[in-house]
């Protein structure tokens, strides 16, 4: 059931990135290198916020739907209420304060008008979104999360064309579609929780919110922090270097990132089974975390050698600027690939503050090492840094894990025989089909 699930949710994620892949596609040949570097501002400075706002509610959801299925009612509803009143008090303090951020964390490289759009459009949907795919995610209802997520990729890919099609694409144009695209989606998607027996409206339980804030708060800080360790480094080559670096920078993130969708589909499915049976969890984890590091590393290895090809293929010789960071964030993709799987199993153990002193401990590293290497290296330097920050991620969570749960640490993170054998029967099994259906 497991393997079926997080294939599903790879699946759907591969589909999601690849109409996100042709959007961003679109967008970064239309708006170029500087006005790609100002839509990443933008939207990096939207996600902050969306994830202050989010005061750990989705993680908390997740978690207590699964102890408590009886009152998983009560908990979404709760939740959802809680995460509308937030978002809508972060709008309007924002709003109050856009012309700071513009000359503040901008350093007015981006417009005014696409900044509010940005806080009154794009932050208020992207919140939305992230708090119904959190409770699909906790009624282990994978497929509609993945409807969600596709369905939103492809109405933004048709109307960025669309647009394009009768004015020129600006930046102004894309924080608009991207704010208005996935409102058709998430419609349905609020629709279909019917189909789960619940519906949705305003209600507030104090008991409820204390669990959910107490258990979202530890959480909350952890994402903070981990957060700002993998877009922190967006604002010093900004700072230092200007938008037209942030557009390379931010192309040879989302390109790295690719690889997180296979520890990300796992830990997705991995979270809240865990949270439902810790014991079963014990043995599966370590299986779990060895495959995804073997996976990882293969597919770095082969965004190693393809991605600067298909970086220019796709993106222009513009953006072959954008090579050296991509090759210098490899090392710390495959490191905190197998971070996300374990620290997915301490949040579904009720351990979600293992993720605050990781995040903690690597954020100074960061900063550091960001301030040191980014004026010298430029995009180069940001990709180090972050890829040494990702690694020490990594060894605080996988320390707390093995003392948490007693697993070793060759159990975690090196092949064993019963997987060989594994990878072997289903070679095999795909070896015969094709035979057989090659004799018909």
């Amino acid at each position: 059931m497991f393997a079926k699930e997080s294939a599903s949710v790879l699946v759907i994620q591969i589909l999601t990135f690849g109409l996100g892949f042709a959007s961003s596609i679109v967008v970064a040949r239309l708006l170029g290198p500087a006005g790609r570097g100002q839509l990443a501002l933008i939207t990096t400075f939207v996600s902050v916020v969306t994830l202050v706002g989010n005061l750990g509610l989705g993680q908390a959801s997740i978690y207590f739907i699964n102890r408590e299925p009886k009152e998983r009612t009560r908990l979404i509803r709760t939740s959802l209420s809680l995460q509308a009143g937030v978002t809508v008090a972060l709008t309007c303090v924002m709003l109050a304060c856009w012309q700071v951020v513009s000359r503040k964390l901008f350093r007015n490289e981006v417009a005014g008008g696409c900044v509010i759009a940005g806080i009154v459009l794009l932050f208020p949907v992207m919140s939305f979104t992230t708090a119904i795919s959190n409770t699909y995610i906790g009624l282990l209802q994978f497929r509609p999360y993945g409807a969600v997520q596709a369905g939103a990729a492809a109405l933004q890919l048709t109307a960025l064309l669309a647009v394009n099609h009768y004015s020129a694409l600006t930046v102004g144009s894309v924080v608009v579609v991207y704010s208005l695209a996935p409102l058709p989606a998430l419609l349905v998607a609020t629709y279909w929780l019917r189909r789960c027996g619940i519906t949705i409206r305003p209600s507030v339980d104090i008991g409820t919110s204390k669990r959910l804030l107490g258990y979202g708060g530890r959480a909350w800080i952890g994402n903070i922090l981990q957060f700002f360790n993998y877009r922190l480094d967006v604002y010093f080559v900004n700072y230092f270097w200007g938008a037209t670096s942030v557009g390379f920078y931010s192309i040879a993130v989302s390109l790295a990132e690719m690889i997180w969708y296979i520890p990300n589909a796992v830990s997705t499915v991995l979270f809240p089974r865990t949270a439902s049976d810790w014991g079963r969890a014990r043995d599966f984890t370590p299986r779990v975390s060895r495959n995804v590091a073997f996976i990882t590393v293969v597919a770095a290895v082969a965004l190693a050698v393809g991605g600067p090809w298909v970086l220019t293929l796709a993106y222009g010789e513009r953006f072959r600027p954008a090579v050296q960071p991509l090759l210098a964030l490899l090392p710390g993709i495959i490191f905190l690939s197998v971070g996300k799987v374990v620290a997915s199993d301490l949040a579904g153990r009720n351990k979600p503050q293992s993720g605050v002193v990781a995040a903690l401990t690597s954020l100074g590293l960061t900063v550091a090492l960001d301030i040191l290497l980014i004026p010298r290296l430029g995009t180069t330097g940001a990709g180090v840094a972050s890829s040494l920050a990702y690694g020490v991620t990594s060894i605080v969570l996988l320390a707390w894990y093995i003392r948490v749960s007693g697993n070793g640490l060759v159990s975690l993170l090196f092949m064993q025989k019963s997987d060989l054998r594994m990878y072997s029967a289903v070679l095999s099994s795909v070896f015969k089909r094709a035979t057989d259906e090659k004799a018909i």
